[in-house]
């Protein structure tokens, strides 16, 4: 499976990030049905590249990540304030699920802009 790719837009240092929302589907012979994400983990990474063994930011379940509604594939990316250092960083969505299977979702870029007052 090859993750969909969305770029967050650009946001500003130490301002505050709005709430994201994301619906993960499937699609079996054209019909597109929502995956069910009730019990799974996941988690979203920010790294400044593909190679980097070290997380910017991390978020998770209760930590900065909210399913909203499970059964119907969908969570958020909660607001938060942006307090890592300006630089277009790197992402992925992880997602387990309560049968040890682990799909990346989404991938793309995250731009911090560095603010000026």
């Amino acid at each position: 499976m090859i993750p969909a790719k969305y770029n967050f837009t650009d946001r500003y240092k130490n301002d505050t990030s709005n709430e994201v929302k994301f619906t993960i589907t499937k699609t079996i012979d054209t019909i597109v049905t929502p995956v069910d994400l009730t019990g799974v983990a996941i988690i979203m990474k920010l790294k400044k590249g593909v190679a980097s063994t070290n997380s910017i930011k991390t978020f998770s379940v209760s930590s900065g990540i909210t399913l909203t509604d499970a059964i119907n594939g969908v969570f958020a990316v909660d607001a938060f304030i942006v307090d890592v250092d300006a630089f277009k960083y790197l992402y992925d969505i992880q997602i387990t699920f309560t049968d040890g299977v682990v799909r990346t979702y989404l991938k793309g870029n995250f731009k911090v802009n560095q603010d000026i007052s």
